[in-house]
């Protein structure tokens, strides 16, 4: 005797994938940086804030570094979302480790790859000399 069964409502799972992208050369600064993360998501509406969490200590968390959200607007497609966050007020000479995010309604929250960069070492023209 054999059982066969078969889904007859089978529904996708949601998910919701948070991808940190390198942090591009021209887009950094010696107090700033330009960082993007890309969210893939079946359940937007389940999310409350996206941004970038950074220290410069290894793996930043909502928890343990500084965070910078971004204004949520639903991602047209599948493909996802791009999402640009400007960090100001850093440090020159430093290297930061940069992780995008996403929180949820629910309290939980999704990290991306973590990415690093440094920023720029201040320049005679950062700070022209008064004669």
């Amino acid at each position: 005797m054999s059982l066969i069964l078969f889904c007859t409502a089978c529904q996708l799972q949601a998910q919701t994938k948070v991808t940190t992208l390198p942090v591009s050369d021209s887009s950094i600064h010696q107090s700033s940086a330009a960082c993007l993360l890309n969210v893939q998501t079946t359940e937007f509406d389940n999310i409350s804030e996206w941004g970038i969490v950074y220290s410069t200590n290894h793996n930043p968390t909502i928890e343990n570094g500084l965070k910078q959200t971004a204004q949520l607007q639903k991602p047209s497609d599948a493909r996802g979302k791009q999402v640009v966050v400007w960090l100001t007020d850093l440090t020159s000479k430093t290297t930061y480790y940069v992780r995008g995010f996403v929180k949820m309604k629910n309290g939980n929250v999704i990290y991306g790859n973590e990415k690093s960069f440094a920023t720029k070492v201040p320049t005679d023209t950062d700070h022209p000399r008064r004669k």
